[in-house]
């Protein structure tokens, strides 16, 4: 988990460039999970969300730290139907890792290089963000059908990736499969 220290400097950081867009503290807002669930109808409104997701992943990654925990039920939205990042327990900066070296997150999000037993990157939450654009895209938790287990994560570092949804345009694929 982060420590107080750790997310003061965050904090600090975050006030100090004026980012303002990250979630440290989630009250007011609710988790978005609704939205990866076929609520979100029109490609305009996924294209906002995968936006401001981004654009929150970029801010993060500027100050140098990776969130190591990136998956759709950490993600919020306001009234507005502004999607924020949130959930920062296991953030910390890019060049360290916990101390207990375990591999923590949801399955089904977590880059095969850290399956593998490498090190937490940039890449690594990049690698989830294009997971999470499979499941906006298809309004279905990745790998909803499947044990989250070692024959899932085996898979996983063999290539298996989250399907798209029918009528997913090419470039929107071809773009996720880059991540």
């Amino acid at each position: 988990m982060i420590e107080n220290s750790v997310k003061d400097t965050l904090v600090s950081k975050i006030r100090r460039i004026k980012i303002g867009r990250l979630i440290i503290d989630s009250g007011i807002f609710q988790e978005v999970g609704k939205i990866f669930t076929g609520e979100c109808e029109h490609s305009s409104e996924k294209i906002k969300k995968l936006c401001d997701i981004s654009w929150d992943l970029n801010n993060l990654q500027k100050l140098g730290y990776c969130h190591k925990d990136f998956h759709s039920g950490n993600i919020l939205q306001n009234e507005h139907q502004t999607s924020y990042v949130s959930d920062f327990g296991f953030t910390g900066p890019a060049d360290k890792q916990n101390s207990n070296d375990k591999i923590y997150g949801v399955l089904p999000y977590i880059a095969p290089e850290v399956l593998n037993g490498e090190l937490y990157t940039f890449a690594s939450d990049i690698y989830s963000f294009g997971v999470i654009m499979a499941e906006l895209s298809t309004g279905i938790l990745p790998f909803y059908d499947r044990k989250h287990d070692i024959s899932l994560a085996l898979d996983i570092c063999n290539g298996l990736r989250p399907d798209f949804g029918k009528g997913t345009p090419e470039f929107y694929k071809v773009l996720a499969y880059r991540f």
